[in-house]
């Protein structure tokens, strides 16, 4: 019989005479140097095939314009075959029924160029496993009505579906995962997927190029890629679109991944899921259009995450938690609406990029972006690393305004108590932040007290035994002239310290000063009589004052002299801050 490979090109007219309803055509048979094969175009009943044909070399199968039909069944079965040049399905080969290239190995192309392969109900193409020393091409016109399903080839040059229609709405339209591809792989230019394209585990040697792709898979993902390896850059721009999920979870990009003018829709989850990604570059959404959740946690991005100009972003939600990025560079603009930003342990270095694009930095408007977290949720260390990243930059105002608001905005989560004392630490010292408004407020009690002591002695002068002076000596001295010890009318003896309202005031409310007012007089409780508020020898708002008033008064003074003191020492050393 292997004589008869002489005359393959009357065979080949004798077969093709024989065969005529499948209408296929088959270029040459070369034998195979180490074993026998039987190489089949169908193995199933019905199906077109060569009987007990010997082949003792390499084959090189060219079926260019071919016809196969058997529905249902295998049209073309080359399962393991060994072929020392290109495999050739293009040109307008037609296939009713499965194409099975399973294991083969081919040593130039396995070229699908405008070919169209239909098995609605199972695998249109099956090349699991094929070793291809050059490229794939399922291109250019390329259609095919079923699962194509790659996995686990090995691609010598790139893998080229530019303007190829992936059909299969209810499962795969191409499954690729675990592939290796030495070049490229392009999704391009009209490239459309009905169905999941599965890329899973793939190892790209060049990019991973989807400009121009529609993918639609509404009810799941519309382009897997997880645990992808590229060694260069994804692109899913100009005029990318998906409906369904983009997953690129634990992907690893050398390169940056570019999703500029995308458009990318699932409203019922995660348009672009990327948890744990590595991208080596950048992450560029910009200008794109994003309606669902862009799913960035655990991200790794060595340099820039970039949302400018993002479209419809009030259908957006963020989830940046524990990303790690070097830069980001955003606008108003993109930003989500209130409840659909997730930024808890989120860390970047600094705002902007090496353009001169202008990325707001201020406080005001950061604090908004910060509050567009979820719905009664509290992140302090979204705070701490905005005010981190503000300091680094030289705007320390408006490091210490983030860090003031942090505790402001905490307040609402305390308890009743801890809200009371936030307050405390908010009108006194400001959070440590500001201690001298401790200051300024222990500066308006003294003058407080000045003028509530200034016009409780102000009838002492001469005599203290009228109901007009509220204060009486306490001291254990003999504070009266000895000849007038009797009378009712008292006189203070010339030697006993003078009262001074302003060294009374500052003695009362500084906890670690003695300025011996305080040790010689004290209000008189017993005495019942009332008088006038005056500072400066002028009546306040004619208001009255008595012995237990000017008590009460005395004891309020001391106990905030203990406090605003207390915290004006704690704010100045940095006990309370943060």
């Amino acid at each position: 019989m292997c004589k008869m490979m002489k005359l393959l090109p009357n065979i080949n007219q004798i077969f093709n005479r024989f065969f005529q309803r499948w209408k296929f055509h088959f270029y040459a048979i070369l034998p195979h140097p180490t074993e026998a094969k039987i190489l089949m175009l169908s193995d199933e009943e019905n199906s077109c095939f060569l009987p007990n044909i010997c082949i003792n070399e390499d084959i090189h199968l060219n079926c260019s314009n071919g016809n196969f039909s058997n529905p249902e069944r295998s049209a073309l079965v080359a399962q393991g075959i060994q072929a020392k040049d290109g495999v050739f399905l293009d040109d307008g080969f037609h296939a009713e029924g499965r194409v099975n290239l399973f294991g083969a190995t081919i040593g130039s192309q396995l070229n699908c160029m405008k070919g169209h392969f239909s098995n609605p109900k199972g695998n249109a193409l099956v090349a699991q496993s094929i070793q291809v020393k050059d490229g794939v091409f399922l291109a250019d016109g390329f259609q095919a009505e079923g699962e194509v399903n790659l996995s686990g080839a090995t691609i010598g040059g790139q893998l080229n579906c530019m303007k190829g229609h992936f059909s299969n709405p209810k499962g795969n339209a191409l499954v690729a995962q675990s592939i290796q591809v030495k070049d490229g792989v392009f999704l391009t230019d009209g490239f459309q997927a009905e169905g999941e394209v599965n890329l899973s585990g793939a190892t790209i040697g060049g990019q991973l190029n989807c400009m121009k792709g529609h993918f639609s898979n509404p009810k799941g993902n519309a382009l897997n890629a997880q645990n992808i390896e590229v060694k260069t850059n994804i692109s899913l721009t100009n005029g990318f679109k998906a409906e369904g999920t983009v997953d690129l979870t634990a992907a690893n990009i050398k390169g940056n991944l570019d999703c500029r003018n995308g458009n990318f829709s699932n409203e019922k989850g995660n348009v672009l899921s990327a948890e744990g990604i590595n991208v080596d570059g950048d992450i560029l959404l910009d200008k794109g259009t994003f309606q669902g959740k862009i799913y960035l946690v655990s991200a790794r991005v060595d340099d820039t995450l970039s949302m400018l100009q993002i479209q419809e972003s009030k259908q957006m939600k963020l989830d940046l938690q524990f990303a790690r990025i070097g830069r980001l560079r955003d606008d108003e603009q993109s930003w989500p609406q209130e409840n659909n930003l997730n930024l808890d342990g989120f860390i970047y270095q600094k705002f902007g990029g090496d353009d001169n694009i202008q990325v707001p930095k201020d406080s005001e408007t950061r604090l908004k972006w910060l509050r567009l977290k979820p719905e009664n949720e509290f992140f302090p260390q979204t705070y701490e690393q905005l005010a981190e990243v503000l300091k680094k930059e030289g705007d320390t105002d408006a490091a210490r305004k983030i860090l003031i608001h942090k505790e402001r905005d905490i307040r609402p989560k305390l308890n009743c108590l801890s809200q009371f004392w936030n307050f405390i630490l908010d009108i006194t010292i400001v959070y440590g932040y500001k201690p001298t408004r401790a200051l300024l407020l222990s500066s308006l009690f003294i003058l407080a007290g000045v003028c509530f002591f200034n016009s409780g002695y102000e009838n002492c002068a001469e005599l203290i035994s009228n109901d007009k002076c509220l204060f009486s000596p306490s001291s254990r001295i003999r504070p009266y002239i000895e000849d007038e010890e009797t009378n009712d009318n008292k006189k203070i003896d010339i030697d006993y310290p003078e009262f001074n309202s302003l060294w009374y005031s500052l003695d009362t409310f500084i906890p670690i000063v003695d300025l011996h007012q305080q040790t010689y007089w004290l209000p008189n409780p017993k005495k019942i009589g009332k008088v006038p508020l005056i500072l400066f020898k002028v009546k306040i708002f004619n208001i009255s004052i008595s012995s237990n008033c000017l008590r009460w008064y005395l004891w309020f003074h001391i106990i905030f002299g203990w406090i605003l003191t207390s915290l004006w020492v704690a704010g100045f050393s940095g006990l309370v801050r943060g």
